[in-house]
């Protein structure tokens, strides 16, 4: 159940600037320039 937990937080934690990015356009556009700064 621990680990069960655990994995549940990780894909939240991986999910989140996913989410944001689809509904937040501020955070898109800072996303946007972030990956492209970074590859």
């Amino acid at each position: 159940v621990v680990a069960a937990v655990f994995w549940v937080g990780y894909f939240n934690s991986a999910l989140n600037p996913l989410i944001y990015a689809y509904f937040n356009r501020d955070f898109r556009a800072a996303f946007r320039k972030t990956l492209d700064s970074c590859c």
